[in-house]
């Protein structure tokens, strides 16, 4: 599972996000560019691997 971190409890996906990480699940996909941590160019992620978003709890 790779978790995506958003800001706000309210901030969208993009269009681009919410495409490829349905992508990645079915097709599974491979790191091109840079990267970050292990997340480097030429990792492969294998099909079924789900995408968590991951929100801040916001209380009032």
């Amino acid at each position: 599972m790779i978790e995506e971190y958003k800001s706000s409890a309210t901030a969208p996906l993009t269009s681009n996000q919410r495409d490829g990480f349905v992508e990645l699940l079915e097709s599974g996909g491979v790191i091109v560019g840079e990267g970050k941590g292990i997340f480097i160019n030429g990792v492969e992620i294998p099909p079924g691997t789900a995408v968590k978003i991951v929100r801040p709890n916001i209380r009032e």
